[in-house]
C-alpha cells in the first residue's frame, strides 16, 4: 500500500542548466506551478534558486553544467542542485551568519543567506565524482480549521479496518483534534488538508476503523522514514470502548504494509491513548515545553519488523558511556568505532548547520551540513539566535553512520546538550538525538552532563509477558538460586508488618555486633550500607574532592569507574594482565592526587584473583599513600587456599577498607544490604558522609540470621562446583571457548554478537549478561544455578548458534 503509491504519485522533472539564470527560474516556477504551490511559496523558492544559481555560475565567471531537478512531493515541492565540490564557502545557509558588508566576498555570500532563508529546510550531501547535492524544500500552505466539530465517542460494534483515502485521512485528522491534546498529534494533523495530500502522494498511508453506521472509530497513520526505518503515529481511537481490541487491529494492518518495505524497525512517537505496550520496546523519554511554562513527556517507542543485521557506527569517545548503554538496553548488535580528533581529516575553515524549524511544536532541531574548524562557536551561536527567538525545544541530530559527524557531537556536549535516544538505521546509520533545555542547563555541573544514568531490565513479569514464557532463569546478576539461608527465610516471613511503621537501626546496631564477633573486630569497625553502591559514595565523598582521582581495572565492576565520574573524580582505568588485577600497572597511575585503589578480589567477571603474597606485597608498595578497597563480594565461593582474608589484614594495614556483601552467596540481593570494615579511626572519616536509616529492618533481621550459615554455604558451593563442571562440558561440546574463576558465573567466548545472544537467548526464557559493557565484546556471563537452569541455558545457546 505505502510502496506502491510512492512511486505512481512523485512527479520529477530535470534540466541541465549552464550559466542562464532565467531558464533556472522558469523551470522552477513551471514545476511550482504544476505542483500547485502557492504565489507567495512560489516566490520564495524562485528567489531563492535564483541566488543559487548566480552564486554557483556567477555572471562573467567560468561557467558549469548544473543539473536541477524538481520533485513534486504532493504536499510539497523541492529543488535539487547537482554541481561540483569544487571549492564553495558554503557558510552563509547558517541562519546565525552575519556578513560584514565591506567586506565584497561577504557580500557575494548574501544571496546564499537570503537563500536558506526562503526555504523550509535545506539538505546538502556528498555524491559519487566529487558532486554535491543540494536539496531545497518548499511546502504548500495549508489552513487550520475554521471551527473543531464536536466529536462524541462513537460505538465500536462490529468495527472494520480498510485502507484510508485521502478524504478519509482528512476527517480522521479532523475527529483526533477534537478528541486529544495536542501534544500526543504530530504537527501534521494539525492541519487535515496536508495530512489528505500527505496520502495522495504516497509518503504516508492510513487506515481507518469504521463501525456499522460508517463513523471512524479510529484510525493509525505511517511512513518510511528512511531507507531503513518506518515511523507509525498512533493508533488513536474515538471509542470508550475498552474491548474491542482496534488499537491493535489498527496496528496489525500497519505492521503488516510495512512488513512489505525495506524497514527494519518501526517507531512511535505520538501514540494516542491506544498503543498496545507489548508490541513496542522504549527507545526512551523526553520533556516538551510549553508556551505556557508547562511541560509534556514525549515517550519513543519502537518495534523491530526483522532480526537487526547489526551495524557499525561511528563517533566521539565522549559518547563511549551513552552509547554502550543503550545498546547494551535496547540489544541492538553493534560495532562501536571511536573517531579520535587527531584521526580526522582536515576541516573546511567554516561550517554549516542545517536547523527544521516547528512552529507548531515550538521546536528547533539541528542538523550538521558542512564540518568546520569554527564547529563549537557555529552551534553556540544558533543556541543564542533560538533562545533569543523564543524556541523552547532544542534537539539535535547525529548521524552514528557517517565518521565525520563525531566531531559535531562533541560540539554538541560542549554547548550543553546531552544524548537522550537513539533512532536506529534513522539515517546513514544509527541517529543519536540531543537535547538541551536553558533552564536547567545552568544549573548541572559539566561532569554530571557527561554522565549517563544506568537504566537496568525490565521486571520479570513485563519480560514474561512479552516474551510469551512462563519460566525466566535469571542467569544475569550471578544471584544465588538456592535463595537465602533458611533462618533468614523465617524471619522474612515472620517479620512483624507493625515494625514498617518505625525507623529501623540508624546504624544496624545489632548486626555490626555481630559482624564484629564473626571476625574478631570492633562493632566501630563496621557500616552497614544499603549495597555496595552506597559504600563505594561513602568512600568517594569522605576521601575525594574535586581535582582527585581513584584507580581501578577497566574490565571490573563498573561501580567504581560509574560512582566516581558522577561524583566529579577522575576514574583511571588500567589494563588487566592475564585477566587480572596488575599491580604494576596501578602503581604507575597513582599520583599525590590518588585517594582511592579500588580492587575487586576475585574479580568480576574474570574470577581471577590476588593471592596473598601478591596483596601484601603491593600493600607495603603502596606504604599508605592512598585508601585500598578490596571488594570482597564473592569471597565465600572460594576455595584457593592462598586466597587472603581481608578481614585479618586490617591491623596491619589501616589504609586498608574491605567490602562485603549478603547479596551474593547468602541470597538477599532484593534486601540491598552490604557492609564495610575499616580502622577505627577510617571508620570515624566514614561516618561523617553517612546516610542514617538507608538499611530497611528486613534486611537488617534476615542478614543476622544468614551470616555464618555454614551449612548453606556448603550447599550453594556444590551447586556451583557442579553447575561449572556442566557448562564446561557442554560449552567444550558446542565447539566453543569457555572459562571460570573462583565467583558463581561462568565466561563464554561467543563467534557472534553478544547482544544477538542475549536477545535470542531471552526469547527462550533465559536471561544472561552481556559483556561489551565490561569491555568484554562477544561475550557473555552465565550465573551458575540449578540443574534444570543449566540445562535451559545450554539449550537456548545451541539454538542460537543454530539459527547463527
Amino acid at each position: 500500500m505505502l510502496q506502491n503509491n510512492k512511486k505512481e504519485k512523485k512527479s520529477i522533472r530535470i534540466a541541465r542548466i549552464k550559466e542562464n539564470v532565467g531558464e533556472a527560474m522558469s523551470f522552477v516556477e513551471d514545476s511550482a506551478r504544476a505542483c500547485g504551490l502557492g504565489k507567495k511559496e512560489t516566490l520564495s523558492l524562485v528567489l531563492a534558486v535564483e541566488e543559487i544559481f548566480l552564486y554557483l555560475v556567477p555572471s562573467g565567471g567560468p561557467g558549469q553544467d548544473v543539473e536541477l531537478l524538481s520533485i513534486d512531493g504532493g504536499y510539497y515541492l523541492q529543488t535539487v542542485f547537482v554541481f561540483s565540490d569544487a571549492e564553495l564557502n558554503l557558510r552563509a545557509f547558517n541562519l546565525t551568519y552575519q556578513p560584514e558588508y565591506g567586506n565584497e566576498d561577504d557580500l557575494t555570500d548574501v544571496g546564499l543567506l537570503l537563500a536558506s532563508r526562503h526555504v523550509d529546510r535545506l539538505r546538502l550531501t556528498n555524491e559519487p565524482n566529487h558532486m554535491l547535492r543540494l536539496v531545497l524544500t518548499k511546502e504548500k500552505q495549508y489552513r487550520l480549521p475554521d471551527e473543531p466539530f464536536e466529536g462524541l465517542p462513537v460505538k465500536a460494534g462490529n468495527a472494520q479496518v480498510r485502507p484510508a483515502g485521502p478524504r478519509d485521512a482528512e476527517h480522521f485528522a479532523l475527529t483526533a483534534l477534537n478528541y486529544f491534546e495536542r501534544h500526543k498529534l504530530p504537527p501534521f494533523f494539525y492541519r487535515p488538508g496536508k495530512l489528505a495530500d500527505m496520502l495522495a502522494s504516497g509518503d504516508y498511508a492510513c487506515a481507518i476503523a469504521t463501525n456499522e453506521t460508517g463513523h471512524q472509530a479510529g484510525g493509525i497513520v505511517w511512513r518510511c522514514r528512511g531507507v531503513k526505518t518506518a515511523e507509525c503515529y498512533g493508533p488513536y481511537m474515538f471509542t470508550k470502548e475498552s474491548d474491542h481490541h482496534l488499537d491493535g487491529r489498527l496496528l496489525e494492518f500497519c505492521l503488516k504494509d510495512v512488513a512489505r518495505s525495506p524497514a527494519l524497525n518501526l517507531i512511535n512517537r505520538y501514540r494516542g491513548a491506544g498503543l498496545p505496550q507489548s508490541f513496542f520496546d522504549e527507545l526512551g523519554a523526553y520533556s516538551e515545553y510549553k508556551e505556557n511554562k508547562g511541560s509534556s513527556v514525549q515517550v519513543v517507542f519502537f518495534r523491530q519488523m526483522c532480526e537487526d543485521p547489526g551495524a557499525a557506527v561511528w563517533t566521539s569517545p565522549l559518547l563511549d558511556d551513552f552509547l554502550l548503554q543503550e545498546y547494551r538496553r535496547l540489544v541492538l548488535p553493534r560495532e562501536v568505532e571511536f573517531v579520535e580528533e587527531k584521526n580526522r581529516p582536515e576541516p573546511a575553515e567554516h561550517s554549516v548547520l542545517a536547523a527544521d524549524l516547528n512552529r507548531e511544536e515550538n521546536a528547533a532541531t539541528i542538523r550538521l551540513f558542512w564540518p568546520g574548524k569554527d564547529l563549537v562557536q557555529n552551534v553556540a551561536d544558533h543556541i543564542r539566535l533560538f533562545e533569543a527567538e523564543g524556541w523552547l525545544n532544542l534537539s539535535a541530530e547525529v548521524d552514528l553512520g557517517l565518521a565525520r559527524q563525531a566531531g559535531f557531537a562533541e560540539a554538541l556536549l560542549k554547548n550543553g546538550f546531552m544524548p537522550r535516544l537513539i533512532l536506529p538505521h534513522g539515517g546513514q546509520g544509527d541517529v543519536a538525538v540531543f537535547r538541551r533545555q536553558p533552564a536547567l542547563n545552568d544549573l548541572v555541573p559539566e561532569f554530571v552532563k557527561s554522565f549517563e544514568p544506568y537504566i537496568p531490565s525490565r521486571p520479570p513479569d513485563v519480560l514474561k509477558k512479552q516474551y510469551h514464557y512462563q519460566t525466566l532463569y535469571h542467569l544475569n546478576n550471578n544471584e544465588n538460586a538456592l535463595g537465602p539461608p533458611p533462618a533468614a527465610q523465617k524471619v522474612l516471613k515472620e517479620f512483624n508488618p507493625f515494625k514498617a511503621s518505625l525507623y529501623p537501626s540508624g546504624d544496624s546496631y545489632h548486626l555490626r555486633r555481630k559482624l564484629a564477633a564473626c571476625y574478631n573486630l570492633h562493632p566501630d569497625q563496621f557500616i552497614v550500607g544499603n549495597g555496595a553502591n552506597e559504600s563505594i559514595t561513602l568512600l568517594i565523598k569522605s576521601f575525594c574532592e574535586m581535582g582527585d582521582n581513584i584507580v581501578t581495572a577497566d574490565k571490573t565492576y563498573g561501580g567504581y569507574e560509574w560512582v566516581a565520574r558522577f561524583s566529579g573524580i577522575a576514574a583511571r582505568v588500567t589494563p588487566l594482565k592475564n585477566l587480572t588485577f596488575d599491580p604494576g600497572a596501578i602503581i604507575e597511575q597513582i599520583d599525590s592526587r590518588t585517594k582511592i585503589v579500588f580492587l575487586c578480589n576475585p574479580n568480576n567477571p574474570t574470577g581471577t584473583y590476588w593471592s596473598l603474597k601478591v596483596l601484601t606485597d603491593f600493600m607495603e608498595k603502596i606504604n599508605g599513600r592512598c585508601m585500598v578497597v578490596l571488594d570482597e563480594a564473592y569471597i565465600e565461593f572460594v576455595d584457593k587456599t592462598d586466597f587472603p582474608d581481608g578481614m585479618s589484614l586490617i591491623r596491619t594495614y589501616p589504609n586498608l577498607v574491605v567490602f562485603r556483601t549478603f547479596s551474593k552467596m547468602y541470597g538477599l540481593a532484593g534486601l540491598r544490604i552490604g557492609y564495610l570494615a575499616a580502622d577505627n579511626d577510617v571508620i570515624n572519616i566514614i561516618h561523617r558522609t553517612a546516610v542514617v536509616y538507608s538499611v530497611n529492618a528486613p534486611a537488617q533481621e534476615a542478614a543476622m540470621a544468614a551470616l555464618g550459615d555454614r551449612e548453606h554455604i556448603l550447599r550453594t558451593r556444590e551447586m556451583v562446583a557442579a553447575g561449572k563442571n556442566f557448562l564446561t562440558r557442554e560449552i567444550r561440546a558446542l565447539g566453543l571457548e569457555g572459562s571460570s574463576g573462583e565467583g558463581n558465573y561462568f565466561n563464554v567466548k561467543l563467534p557472534f554478537s553478544d547482544s544477538l545472544a542475549y536477545r535470542r537467548m531471552m526469547q527462550q526464557g533465559v536471561m544472561i549478561r552481556m559483556m561489551t559493557p565490561f569491555r568484554f565484546p562477544n561475550s557473555i556471563r552465565i550465573t551458575i544455578a540449578k540443574e534444570d537452569a543449566m540445562q535451559a541455558c545450554v539449550a537456548a545457546l545451541a539454538q542460537t548458534l543454530k539459527e547463527h
